[in-house]
């Protein structure tokens, strides 16, 4: 078996809770409106890929975002 040093999968925060992988979000950057799922959940923010934006270069692209800027 493999040895992982001590490492632990995040758990998200209490402000994460209300979210799960998969979900599709929207959230604002730069005053635009953007929407995304939700690909992964870190301990204070998700991995999102964004699927809707009024700027085309920005569709397909993955960021991260606290979870408190999220909504559902």
């Amino acid at each position: 078996m493999a040895n992982t040093y001590g490492f632990k999968a995040p758990q998200p925060s209490q402000s994460g809770g209300e979210f799960s992988i998969g979900q599709k979000i929207q959230f604002s950057f730069r005053e635009q409106l953007h929407i995304g799922l939700i690909e992964n959940m870190l301990e204070n923010t998700a991995v999102i890929r964004i699927i809707e934006s009024p700027s085309k270069a920005m569709i397909n692209f993955k960021t991260v975002v606290r979870y408190t800027e999220l909504e559902s």
